[in-house]
């Protein structure tokens, strides 16, 4: 084949700039999207204020009672023994009666018990905890008890009328299943069922749901209704599943969370938040996706529990990402006896997200880096699960954010152990902003705000220092 017709109209033109230059471009076209049509995390109305307001993201599990209680742990030392500071989001893995990768979507009831995990997230809401439990979207195991058939008959097939099929291996457990139609009645309904359960039953708030698009096998089933092995029915499919559990949980007085991972832009709107590694030594992937979309999807981290505690929590903090989940808890703040220093750490960024950087860090769009002047110290920030070492980066870390009202932030921190000196520059001119004007610029740390000019044209150059671990904010507003 070689020719290919374009779903859009097409032009084709050069332009000046960089990477940077080209992401800001593509997302002047994005947001007017059906993707994008729901608006920003912060004009959505379907989602809770608990979310908009998000610390941070971590993984827990309900194998037992004990296992859960780690994340209540998490949230007593965190929030509740030192006074509330922000809320905390937990994906939940290994809670499925089941357990992990076995027998889906035969998930019910939890391995805990049902009474016993009502009674645990009821709990945690009070500490400021809010569960979203993992499931599959995908995959119906043809050992589960319930699969008849009539399941078998709306998964997906194969342009040449096979059944699609797999197997995945997981601990002790073997699961032969088949990919379901997204677009079919069939599993429309039973994901309903599943999540109306999880939401309003269990009081949850939300849900994981595992690979959101790791299966992108059109469906060659001609009785399913839907255009054989073309068109757009998957994802439709897959956006309706998602889109009908949070419908139905409106009425029940619930603004419920998805996550994922192995997303794509088609499901903004759809998943709120998403995995992304922010580990490797090249990290424009992420950066250009920030760029584009971070005010319509939050991103969120992984990290392994080696990994330096202040250099990599605070780079991921400045990069507005969630987490790093497996980070924040069990040795650190999770535990019986949590780390006084990286709790008081944890603390300090809540109390500054929560007086100057919401608008920014959780809620804002992403703009070019800040430059500094300066030649400072690296900081290993260790290596990733796998083994693949992290990114170094200088001692003072930046990042800077349009907020939804127009305001400009720009973050600096320090990520090393000593004081630093350094001298930086802010141009706006350099953001590819829709517009510049003339500003008032103030300096924002914790507990104190200074104006630093009150005229001024979008262009900042000085020298200051930072206390290892300390942050603030340069703040543009527009007069």
């Amino acid at each position: 084949m070689k020719s290919f017709d374009p779903a859009y109209e097409v032009a084709v033109g050069v332009f000046e700039g960089d990477w940077y230059d080209v992401a800001r471009i593509y997302r002047r076209w994005a947001v007017t999207q059906p993707w994008c049509s729901k608006g920003t995390i912060a004009q959505r109305d379907d989602l809770p204020q608990w979310f908009k307001e998000l610390d941070f993201f971590d993984q827990g599990n309900a194998y037992t009672r004990e296992h859960f209680d780690a994340n209540l742990h998490l949230g007593r030392n965190y929030n509740h023994t030192h006074g509330y500071h922000g809320p905390i989001g937990i994906w939940m893995t290994h809670w499925m009666q089941h357990k992990f990768d076995n027998k889906y979507p035969d998930f019910f009831p939890p391995l805990m018990g049902e009474d016993a995990f009502k009674q645990a997230v009821a709990e945690g809401h009070k500490l400021g905890v809010y569960y979203m439990p993992y499931v599959n979207a995908f995959i119906y195991a043809t050992n589960a008890p319930s699969f008849t058939e009539q399941a078998r008959q709306n998964a997906a097939m194969t342009l040449d009328g096979r059944r699609r099929a797999g197997v995945i291996a997981y601990s002790q457990h073997y699961m032969p299943y088949v990919p379901m139609c997204p677009a079919t009645k069939f599993w429309q309904d039973k994901f309903s069922e599943i999540g109306r359960k999880i939401v309003q039953e269990y009081d949850c708030d939300g849900m994981y749901y595992d690979q959101v698009d790791a299966y992108r096998d059109e469906c060659g089933d001609p009785t399913h209704g839907h255009p054989v092995g073309g068109g757009n029915s998957w994802t439709a499919g897959v956006r309706e599943m998602y889109d009908r559990v949070r419908r139905e949980a409106l009425p029940a007085g619930k603004k419920i969370v998805f996550s994922s991972e192995y997303w794509c832009e088609e499901y903004i709107g759809t998943c709120d938040m998403a995995l992304q590694q922010y580990s490797t030594a090249d990290t424009r992937g992420e950066f250009i996706s920030q760029v584009i979309y971070h005010d319509y999807i939050q991103t969120y981290g992984y990290a392994h529990l080696s990994q330096p505690f202040m250099p990599y929590v605070g780079s991921l903090y400045l990069a507005g990402v969630y987490g790093p989940t497996n980070l924040v808890s069990k040795q650190n703040i999770g535990g019986d006896e949590p780390n006084p220093d990286r709790l008081n750490f944890l603390h300090y960024l809540s109390d500054c997200r929560h007086a100057f950087g919401v608008k920014y860090l959780n809620l804002g769009a992403r703009l070019r880096n800040p430059v500094i002047l300066t030649d400072l110290p690296l900081v290993d920030r260790g290596q990733r699960r796998g083994g693949a070492r992290m990114k170094s980066m200088p001692a003072i870390i930046t990042s800077a954010w349009e907020a939804g009202d127009g305001d400009i932030g720009c973050f600096f921190m320090n990520i090393s152990n000593e004081t630093q000196a350094f001298e930086y520059e802010i141009d706006l001119a350099r953001f590819a902003l829709n517009s510049l004007g003339t500003y008032t610029v103030t300096k924002r740390e914790l507990g104190r705000d200074t104006i630093l000019h009150d005229r001024n044209p979008g262009k900042v150059t000085t020298r200051d220092s930072l206390d290892s671990a300390k942050l603030f904010l340069i703040e543009f507003k527009k007069r």
